[in-house]
């Protein structure tokens, strides 16, 4: 009997583990930015309706600096990480209703670090002893994609006259800062868009000029030569990318690339006499 109860309670730590490994946090994020010489620090955090808050830390190289617990959301200081002097405030707040958690620290002479991150302790289903970080790993959505338009078509080769566009479609995260939007012809810099007042075109072989069709939707959309249409000398890689920042203040950009080319000609041969 023992043995069976050992067996027993071997699969319920195994499933509890796996449970544990599945379950997380319906959305959980921590926001840094600078005021003047201090660092704001802002955890947000919700639950879903089965789970059932029980406290948190805020992090400084996995070392916890300020803890709040889930019934008085009493805070606790481990000096040894950061002075508490140094958290010159400090603003617990959790919504039993929305289950909707945000805590604020400001900590002076400190700036943006990934080295910071916020941790977040739960129970599920009635069951404790989860918890999770705001450095856990979140897929990357984020994608651009350069596709060329003949006469409204996707297309890769034109011919002289024709109707061209470029169309930059791309996706970022929702707290990321777009900073401008670019495209390229043969690695060369020929349209740069940062907003309605700031557009810039600089003049490249076979792009005489250009027209903005659209800047709706995560969407750049520009004709070329749209007075005359294409020429032999348009055609080419072309290359959008989008430049941002991330929430950490990291600097970014990503570029997609599509080949347009001149379509070629039946060559005739000449009929051989005997």
């Amino acid at each position: 009997m023992e043995k069976y109860n050992s067996v027993f309670i071997l699969l319920l730590l195994l499933n509890v583990l796996t449970l544990c490994t599945c379950i997380s946090l319906k959305s959980l994020y921590l926001d840094q930015s600078n005021r003047n010489n201090d660092l704001v620090l802002n955890c947000n955090f919700q639950l879903d309706s089965d789970q059932q808050f029980q406290g948190m830390e805020m992090r400084l190289k996995n070392k916890y600096y300020y803890f709040v617990d889930s019934g008085s959301l009493k805070e606790h200081y481990e000096s040894s990480v950061i002075d508490s002097s140094r958290v010159i405030e400090h603003s617990p707040l959790y919504n039993t209703t929305t289950k909707y958690g945000n805590v604020r620290n400001v900590i002076s002479s400190a700036s943006v670090s990934n080295d910071f991150d916020c941790l977040i302790y739960f129970s599920a289903g009635g069951v404790p002893g989860f918890n999770q970080s705001s450095r856990d790993f979140v897929p990357d959505d984020r994608s651009i994609q350069t596709t060329l338009y003949v006469y409204n078509q996707v297309r890769g080769t034109y011919k002289v006259g024709d109707d061209v566009s470029v169309h930059c479609d791309y996706r970022l995260k929702a707290k990321d800062f777009l900073f401008d939007r670019r495209v390229y012809k043969d690695n060369k810099l020929f349209y740069r868009y940062v907003n309605k007042d700031q557009k810039y075109f600089i003049a490249q072989s076979g792009v005489d000029n250009v027209r903005l069709d659209s800047d709706a939707n995560n969407t750049l959309r520009i004709t070329i030569n749209p007075n005359v249409g294409a020429n032999s000398e348009t055609g080419g890689r072309y290359k959008c990318q989008v430049n941002y920042v991330t929430p950490d203040g990291l600097d970014m950009n990503s570029t997609h690339e599509s080949t347009l080319q001149l379509a070629g000609f039946k060559t005739i041969l000449p009929v051989k006499l005997n």
